[in-house]
Parts: structure tokens; sequence; C-alpha cells
């Protein structure tokens, strides 16, 4: 499966435009997007670059359907509304793609969308962002099939198609800064053991942590 991030700033960082760019998404972003066959898959907020910033994740069947998205639309009347409306509340926004690198991933990625229709206690995630050693991404990504296996709280893994080559994005459920300071013993407990830390820092010696918030029309809640 091939997926679009977008992250969007705000053009005004308050909670009144951020529920203007809601009402967007949903009533014409999204409808817009699924003619070309693209499949919301989560939508967060996150203050740690600027306040209110948007991250939107989209699936695809097909790299084709990415590529007909990414111009028929603008050239329609719809579109050309559309791209109106975002230069006038979020101008600066970027695209990334990625791909999971297994169909478990993809599954998970549906299984914990349908899990969390049904379960609040996940509104917040966080999301990992590796740079991986070129030649560990096997191991890393075998590594993340075999946590899904045994029931870890990861989401999916996405690896980066354009953009730093070496990327992953790893989405976990739950918030992984709420608890702040904790001894070892905290992470053995949920799984997270000593041995496992040393692994990831030899696959991955760079990795950052943010906490986010699903937005109401993110079919992963």
């Amino acid at each position: 499966m091939i997926y679009l991030i977008e992250s969007l700033k705000l053009k005004t960082a308050t909670p009144r435009q951020l529920e203007t760019w809601i009402a967007l998404a949903k009533d014409q972003m999204i409808p817009l997007y699924q003619e070309y066959g693209a499949r919301l898959m989560a939508a967060w907020i996150c203050n740690a670059d600027t306040m209110f910033q948007v991250t939107q994740v989209f699936e695809f069947d097909r790299p084709e359907s990415y590529w007909n998205l990414n111009s028929s639309p603008m050239e329609s009347k719809d579109g050309l509304r559309l791209e109106a409306e975002l230069d006038s509340v979020t101008p600066e926004r970027t695209r990334q793609l990625f791909e999971t690198p297994g169909a478990a991933f993809s599954k998970s990625f549906h299984d914990a969308i349908a899990e969390s229709q049904h379960n609040e206690s996940f509104q917040k995630y966080s999301v990992a962002i590796l740079e991986v050693v070129h030649d560990q991404m096997p191991e890393l990504l075998k590594r993340n099939e075999e946590a899904i296996a045994i029931g870890m709280p990861l989401v999916t893994t996405l690896k980066s198609v354009t953009g730093r080559q070496n990327q992953v994005v790893n989405i976990w459920k739950g918030d992984f800064n709420a608890p702040g300071y904790q001894p070892p013993e905290y992470f053995d407990a949920i799984g997270f053991t000593e041995e496992w830390w040393n692994w990831v820092r030899s696959v991955a010696p760079q990795e950052r942590l943010l906490t986010v918030s699903m937005l109401p029309y993110a079919p992963l809640q």
C-alpha cells in the first residue's frame, strides 16, 4: 500500500481556525480525495513544531491513484475551489509518500481503526520518526512485524518512498510521553526491555517521539 502524509500549518494557529480547517477537510477535501481512490486513515494535531499543526494520512491501493490525485483534481471546478480555500486557511503544506513494507502493517492499521471505534482510550497516539542505518532496515521491519504479531501496541510502520530513504514512521497506541520519567522496570513491564532498547539504538540511533491527538473526523480514534 502507498500512503500520503500531509502536514499542514494553519495560517492563524487558533482553535477557531482549527475548526474552520476541520469543516473544510470534511466537506471538501476528503470527498474530493475519495473520488481519486484515497482513503483517509488518520488525522491528528501536534503542538511540537507549531500550535495546532495538522497531519493527515491517506491510503492508496495503487501508486497511479496518487498521481491522478496529484494532477487531475486541480483542473476541476471543485479542485480549484478547494485550492483557494486551502491557501486561505493553511498556505504552508508539505507532502511525503510512504509505503507499508508488508501486508501485516496495512492490516494492523485497518485493525487499529476498527478497534478504535469501540475503545476511546486511544485518543492519543505516539508517532516515532526514526532514521535507520541503511543495512539494518530489513531487520527493523522484521522486528516490527513480530511486535505486531505478539500484540505490542504498534498501529503500523510506514517506510519513506520520497524524502529520506532511510526514514521510518511508527504509529503507536497511547501517549508514551505521558508517564514522564520512569525507571527501567516500568519499560520492562510493557515489553520495552533493555535488550529491545539496545537493539533499537543500534539500528536507528536517531529517533523523534511526538504525542499526537486524533481529530474528530479521523477514522483512527
